[in-house]
C-alpha cells in the first residue's frame, strides 16, 4: 500500500507543503503534480534510445507568482528519511525510479563508486538493473 508523508519546501520565502509518497508521487491540497524529466547527460543518443531517461524526474511548485524545481528524488528521502546534507542515491541506477526502497542517503564518494561501478556492470554484461543492499 502507497504511504503518503508531508513535509515542507521553501519556494523563494515562501513554505509550501505538500505530500511525498513512498512510490515517488508528489500532491499538493489532494492533486497530484505532474512530474517532469530532464533532459539529462547521456552523451549519444544511442544511449538515450537504449536506456531510456537519463534525467532526473522533478516537480514544479509554485507560490506567490513564483515557481520553483524540486526533484522528486530528494522531496521523497526529505519526507521518509528526513533531510540531510548527503546525496540521494538510486541503489538500482535508474533515475526515475524514485520508490523510497529504491533511494538511500550516500556520500559524495560512496556515490561515483556506485556510479563506476554500474557503468561498468552495464558494459560487461548488458545489464540495465542492479540490487545494492
Amino acid at each position: 500500500m502507497e504511504r503518503w508523508q508531508s513535509v515542507s519546501v521553501d519556494v523563494n520565502g515562501a513554505g509550501v507543503t505538500i505530500e511525498v509518497s513512498d512510490m515517488g508521487r508528489v500532491k499538493r491540497a489532494g492533486v497530484i503534480l505532474h512530474i517532469y524529466t530532464g533532459r539529462g547527460s547521456c552523451a549519444r543518443a544511442d544511449e538515450r534510445k537504449k536506456y531510456g531517461a537519463c534525467a532526473y524526474q522533478y516537480v514544479k511548485i509554485g507560490k506567490n507568482n513564483r515557481v520553483r524545481k524540486f526533484y522528486v528524488h530528494r522531496l521523497v528521502c526529505a519526507a521518509f528519511l528526513g533531510f540531510s546534507g548527503l546525496e540521494v542515491d538510486h541503489k538500482n541506477g535508474v533515475k526515475t525510479d524514485n520508490r523510497l526502497v529504491n533511494l538511500r542517503y550516500v556520500t559524495h564518494g560512496e556515490n561515483m563508486k556506485n556510479l563506476k561501478m554500474l557503468q561498468r556492470a552495464k558494459r560487461e554484461r548488458g545489464q540495465l538493473f542492479f540490487n545494492f543492499a
